[in-house]
């Protein structure tokens, strides 16, 4: 620091150091189903596939979430925190915000954060027990801003089974909320043997040839849209 040695009016110049605006994420997505390996009730940060492989084993028949995770990354996906459960029941993936357990392991990651949720399995449940998942998903990503990708069943084939879904959630509506509709095909080869696979939550729907998106369950009615991207993954 400049001592003075006299009163007056003295003109100091100060270097002026600029800093650059840090960037924030903006597409950490986090997922929660059951796995092949790894640990349970805990969020893991994955950067890679290869991670995810050796975390948690890979791909699995049962797991839709395993699908989409290979499907971020090779669609540009950077982080991902997977949350593995041990049944895909609704109690489980909703879990317990007390013991951080299912969705809410989540807030183990403080300081980073999630700005992305894909809970799959939620769509292979009864009505009520999807009802439940999604709308205690809605409110956490609320309270996280942070943004929710809803799967519809495997069952909904076209646009009016699609609407009938809709309005049956009527009261799951919520501006956190975009279900995504049809579900994008790949092929995958899993134990040697060639499966067709539908992709549900996939980081990157822009990759979809045809989608109804509903977005935050739809305000709107459903519009649909032609998109003519061609697939940015195909495996034989």
């Amino acid at each position: 620091m400049t001592e003075y040695s006299a009163p007056g009016v003295y003109i100091e110049e100060v270097p002026f150091k600029s800093r650059p605006i840090e960037g924030v994420p903006t597409s950490n997505t986090a997922f929660i189903d059951i796995f092949e390996q790894g640990p349970i009730g805990k969020a893991v940060k994955i950067e890679c596939f290869a991670d995810f492989e050796r975390v948690f084993g890979g791909l699995h028949a049962r797991s839709e979430a395993s699908y989409a995770i290979r499907q971020n990354y090779l669609n540009g996906g950077r982080v991902a925190w997977v949350v593995r459960v041990d049944s895909p029941r609704a109690k489980k993936l909703i879990g317990d915000p007390a013991a951080q357990t299912g969705m809410y392991a989540l807030e183990g990651i403080a300081p980073d954060s999630f700005n992305i949720l894909c809970i799959p399995a939620a769509a292979n449940l009864d009505q009520k027990d999807f009802a439940a998942v999604i709308s205690a998903a809605e409110k956490y990503c609320c309270d996280k801003r942070a943004f929710l990708i809803i799967d519809p069943p495997s069952a909904i084939k076209t646009a009016d089974q699609m609407v009938r879904l809709m309005k049956t959630n009527d009261g799951l509506r919520h501006r956190n909320a975009a279900i995504y509709f049809p579900h994008s095909k790949f092929r995958i080869l899993l134990m040697g043997i060639s499966l067709e696979t539908s992709a549900r939550a996939v980081h990157s729907p822009a990759s979809m040839r045809e989608q109804i998106k509903l977005t935050a369950f739809g305000k709107r009615r459903p519009e649909r849209r032609q998109t003519y991207a061609e697939p940015t993954y195909r495996s034989n």
